[in-house]
C-alpha cells in the first residue's frame, strides 16, 4: 500500500541470454505502458540509461552484447487523492 505523495521506484532489467549481440542497427528494446500507473500517479521524468518517455510509454533500445545486462530505473509519485 502507498499513500499520496509516496515515491514508487520501478526497475526493468534487460539481459541478452541469446547467442548473438544486439547492435545499433538491430537493437534490443523494451516498452513499458504506464497507462494503469499514471492514472493514479505522476511520472517523475527520471528514467536513466537512455530510456525515454512519451506518454504513456517508457521505452529503451540499444546495443546489448551477449550476456550483457541493461538496467533502467524510473519513478512515479502517487497523486493526492490516489
Amino acid at each position: 500500500p502507498v499513500t499520496p505523495g509516496t515515491k514508487v521506484t520501478y526497475t526493468v532489467t534487460v539481459t541478452n541470454t541469446g547467442t548473438a549481440a544486439y547492435t545499433t542497427a538491430s537493437p534490443a528494446s523494451f516498452t513499458d505502458d504506464l497507462t494503469a500507473v499514471i492514472d493514479d500517479a505522476t511520472y517523475n521524468g527520471d528514467a536513466n540509461n537512455g530510456a525515454t518517455y512519451a506518454a504513456p510509454t517508457l521505452s529503451w533500445s540499444g546495443p546489448l552484447a551477449v550476456g550483457a545486462t541493461r538496467t533502467v530505473t524510473y519513478s512515479v509519485t502517487v497523486n493526492s487523492p490516489d
